[in-house]
């Protein structure tokens, strides 16, 4: 009795591969540029200082409206204190 095969058993590994190959590379390619530009972007942000000390006293400002909401005052070092906090500085 003799086996009939319609296709080799690996002629379509082969493109599946190659497809699969092509994939990683199209993909990999993005994410670097995506994480290039990222870091550019970081880059910038910490180029310009004068952001963080707004944004440190938006935050000090946005932290004693609360703390006036509940009737509690606070202490610049107090105020630098809880911003360092937040931002993961000790």
């Amino acid at each position: 009795m003799r086996m009939v095969h319609d296709k080799e058993p690996f002629e379509g590994s082969i493109l599946k591969k190659k497809g699969k190959g092509d994939e990683e590379i199209y993909f990999n390619k993005r994410e670097k540029e995506q994480l290039r530009n990222l870091l550019h972007k970081l880059e910038d942000a910490a180029g310009e200082p004068e952001l963080t000390v707004e944004s440190d006293r938006e935050t000090k400002a946005k932290l004693l409206a609360v703390l006036a909401k509940h009737n509690i005052r606070a202490s610049e070092s107090l105020l630098d204190d809880i911003v360092s906090w937040k931002k993961g500085i000790n």
